[in-house]
């Protein structure tokens, strides 16, 4: 369970320029969950991501994982339940190291070691064949190929799989699909639904496609001036068009 309460954020407090980022927004989420969030440009949704990691400092308010008070915790404590996905695809991935590597990293956000390759056995190269396998991706045989070489829908669905081998409890799209041609886009949107069924693991998935919105996730969270305007489960968002959608943010 994520429970967040009262949480705000201002940027450039006291200045000409202060911006109230987030105000006062209060969130429970369930375990399991694939929660969607769709807003205008500085609306909090990046933001939002940011309070949650520790990146950015909260004036007020309380996060509790699993009555963890995480709020207390630096970014670097806070990592180990976290794993994000960027809009650039090369942000979740080393270029210069291997699929295999990249995936020893990623296990070892939860363990300690201190040689990182150390642990690239047998067991544990069969293990990530299989997970990547079972994903669909066609990539299981090339567990030595740099990750330079793959494309950007390829590495995004790689990052995604990486986060299930690290046992992260959340994980943090902004907006994945952005930079992505519409084939690697709908890899990647695939994975993640695979991700979603099969894990335990609660997605947040930021996006300003209004069709991702309404067809992603089991529920929609509307983002406007730092608050949540519009909670929408998944029942509810189904009942809504495009068009709809479009109307709100004309109105907004």
């Amino acid at each position: 369970m994520i429970n967040i309460e009262n949480i705000s954020v201002t940027y450039n407090a006291g200045t000409a320029n202060e911006v109230k980022a987030l105000q006062q927004l209060s969130l429970q989420v369930l375990p399991k969950s694939f929660v969607v969030l769709l807003g205008s440009n500085g609306s909090g949704k990046s933001t939002f991501f940011n309070a949650l990691s520790g990146t950015a400092q909260i004036d007020s308010g309380k996060i509790f994982i699993d009555n963890q008070p995480i709020h207390e915790w630096n970014a670097y404590k806070r990592s180990v339940l976290f794993t994000r996905v960027f809009q650039n695809p090369l942000q979740g991935t080393v270029t210069g190291l291997s699929v295999i590597e990249n995936f020893r990293i990623a296990a070892l956000r939860t363990h300690s070691s201190k040689n990182i390759f150390a642990g690239v056995s047998t067991a544990f190269r069969k293990k990530v064949q299989e997970v990547i396998s079972e994903s669909g991706l066609p990539l299981a045989n090339r567990l030595d190929t740099l990750m330079g070489n793959l494309s950007g829908g390829q590495r995004q669905a790689l990052t995604l799989l990486m986060a299930t081998m690290a046992d992260c409890k959340v994980i943090m799209m902004d907006e994945p699909t952005a930079a992505l041609d519409p084939r690697s886009a709908e890899l990647v949107i695939n994975t993640t639904q695979k991700i979603f069924q099969n894990s335990p693991v609660t997605i947040f998935y930021i996006t300003h496609n209004m069709k991702e919105a309404v067809s992603l996730g089991n529920r929609l969270l509307i983002f406007k001036e730092g608050r949540i305007a519009i909670d929408a489960s998944d029942t509810e968002k189904q009942k809504w068009d495009l068009q709809r959608l479009h109307g709100w943010f004309d109105e907004g």
